[in-house]
């Protein structure tokens, strides 16, 4: 008569039915958060005794997060990269604490488009790291930091009395 999804051991859903033996738990991401998880499918009777039991193995997809091979303190202004659906925000770290989440262009692409702001130093420890919805982290990745040397020509001497500028 009803289907019920248990985690763990505790019932979490009743399933919808479309009343032709079709089932569906559409929140069952709520629930089932960790490919450790435990997760069994059982059906009942109108007075919720067991009739079935089926245990349904747990398989988690790597996420995957993109960032580009180093950040150029100087050059560059925006850091930007891909992430797979599993990842629902991606944000910037830098020493350790969050500074930006990345506007997103909903097909996959992420954008800090002001990372100078955040990026200041060689020295400095950057991290994209891509969450779930509850901001849980998914994936961390570090990012190498350069910083381009300013560029400065200077004469190979200066003559005492011959030459009145410098340049």
């Amino acid at each position: 008569r009803y289907v019920r999804l248990f985690v763990n051991g505790v019932v979490r859903k009743q399933a919808q039915t479309d009343g032709k033996g079709t089932y569906t738990f559409p929140t069952a991401d709520q629930y089932i958060l960790k490919a450790t998880d435990r997760v069994e499918v059982v059906g009942v009777s109108a007075s919720y005794q067991e009739l079935k039991r089926i245990s349904i193995p747990i398989t988690r997809i790597e996420p995957t997060l993109t960032v580009p091979s180093h950040y150029e303190i100087g050059t560059n202004k925006a850091l930007s990269g891909t992430f797979s659906q599993e990842i629902r925000y991606v944000r910037l770290f830098v020493n350790g604490v969050v500074r930006k989440q990345a506007q997103t262009d909903g097909k996959g692409t992420y954008t800090f488009p002001t990372a100078d702001q955040y990026i200041l130093k060689a020295t400095d420890r950057v991290e994209v790291v891509g969450v779930s919805a509850s901001y849980q982290e998914l994936k961390r990745i570090s990012i190498p930091i350069t910083r381009v040397e300013p560029m400065l020509t200077v004469p190979s001497h200066y003559e005492i009395g011959t030459n009145k500028a410098l340049s």
